[in-house]
């Protein structure tokens, strides 16, 4: 005749210390399970481990082309410098690293560092001359040069804000290390201005504003004033508000100090 027998545990035996420990088996399991499928089954199935790009080629691309390559790869694009290059156009890349075909770790780094090309450094200086200042400043830049000095100059042939000339010339080649110096067209010369007043203002403001109204400061005398702060304009040689010859120079009485 067959036995039956029964195991009893208590339930507060069970609850407390034989549960708890078939979950922790179970998550051990689980976790051990896992960590066997994705660094040991899946990568000799698919031959590949997850973590590892390949980078692709991205030298003589565009800039534009080798963000978009480097992105569906996973990668970045860091630019690390630009560089002047006579074989390749502007914004191409130069070179690249790590290397194409190189091996990296994308959960240590994503980034591929590239220099980028700024041109021939040899080039002619573009012709601006049927521009105004904003179009020749833009036009210069876009070209791959900066601009220099900058002079305002009257002319009787040159619609004012128009470019008279540029340093080097129009046309002419050159480095792009050489700085553009325009000259800008103030219109033509006026015959006349008004006299601004500057009764009141000090020497120094006096003659920016007399040099402003294209006139020239004249002699400059002192005299006691007990009304007036020391080195202020107390007389003006023209009447404020009147119209003089342009070029016309001002003599000024500026009040003495004690």
């Amino acid at each position: 005749m067959k036995k039956n027998y029964t195991i009893s545990i208590p339930v507060e035996t069970f609850w407390k210390r034989y549960l708890p420990l078939g979950a922790l088996l179970c998550c051990i399991s689980a976790v051990c399970a896992i960590f066997i499928v994705d660094r040991i089954i899946l990568p000799r199935i698919v031959n590949v481990d997850k973590g590892i790009v390949t980078v692709p080629k991205v030298t003589s691309l565009s800039l534009e082309e080798a963000r978009q390559v480097l992105y569906k790869a996973g990668l970045r694009a860091n630019i690390q410098g630009r560089e002047y290059s006579d074989k390749l156009k502007k914004d191409a890349i130069i070179s690249q690293t790590p290397l194409a075909d190189e091996q990296i770790d994308t959960r240590e780094r994503r980034g591929v560092m590239i220099v980028v090309s700024k041109g021939s450094e040899v080039c002619a200086v573009p012709t601006v001359n049927d521009m105004n200042e904003y179009q020749a400043r833009r036009e210069i830049l876009r070209t791959g040069f900066d601009i220099g000095k900058v002079t305002y100059k009257f002319s009787d042939e040159v619609v004012k804000d128009m470019i008279i000339t540029l340093a080097p010339p129009s046309g002419s080649t050159t480095s792009r290390e050489v700085p553009v110096d325009i000259t800008v067209s103030k219109g033509a010369e006026p015959t006349s201005t008004q006299m601004p007043n500057v009764i009141g203002d000090i020497l120094s403001s006096a003659q920016k504003q007399i040099e402003d109204a294209g006139l020239t400061l004249g002699s400059i005398k002192t005299q006691k004033n007990q009304s007036a702060s020391a080195g202020s304009v107390i007389s003006q040689s023209v009447a404020p508000g009147s119209t003089v010859l342009f070029g016309g120079k001002v003599d000024l009485i500026v009040a003495a100090g004690n």
